[in-house]
């Protein structure tokens, strides 16, 4: 499925002559918290994986069940948290909101670009020399900011 915000894209990229990249936020869910001040999701525990236990858990627990806290994909409310979330860095890395009723649209201003965000895929519209500028200060970040996370739930 295309999403109308992904042929609105399209149809700019072909309009302008720009080129069209793609790019995949890793492990975009967990990069935003489930929880929020004044949100009344409901609390939800789950069985934690491994990889994500700290040091002094191994061999002292079995199956620990933790309240979930980080957007996790397959959540009813995930999605929308990660939607805000990611917004709201687009917001700070010089994006502006292209449309208030479609918020998953951003323009550049110093590039005349368009980036369209379809649950946890990225697509940019721009000039072939700013797409590289353009996708590292959109994309990459999520490394360092899931091991941000991590090291705030277990300092």
């Amino acid at each position: 499925e295309v999403s109308s915000s992904c042929r609105a894209l399209r149809v700019y990229a072909a309009l302008m002559g720009y080129i069209i990249s793609s790019r995949d936020a890793k492990s975009a869910y967990l990069q935003s918290f489930l929880q929020r001040p004044g949100s009344n999701v409901p609390k939800t525990s789950v069985v934690l994986p491994r990889a994500f236990w700290p040091k002094e858990w191994h061999g002292k627990y079995k199956n620990p069940v933790v309240r979930l806290i980080l957007s996790l994909y397959g959540h009813p409310y995930a999605g929308s948290y990660w939607e805000s979330d990611c917004g709201d860095r687009i917001v700070k890395l010089g994006w502006e909101r292209f449309l208030d009723d479609c918020p998953k649209i951003s323009w550049h201003p110093k590039y005349a670009a368009l980036l369209a965000v379809y649950v946890d895929d990225f697509k940019l519209a721009a000039k072939r020399e700013h797409h590289d500028i353009l996708c590292a200060s959109c994309a990459e970040p999520s490394e360092a900011r899931l091991a941000q996370r991590m090291k705030q739930l277990f300092p």
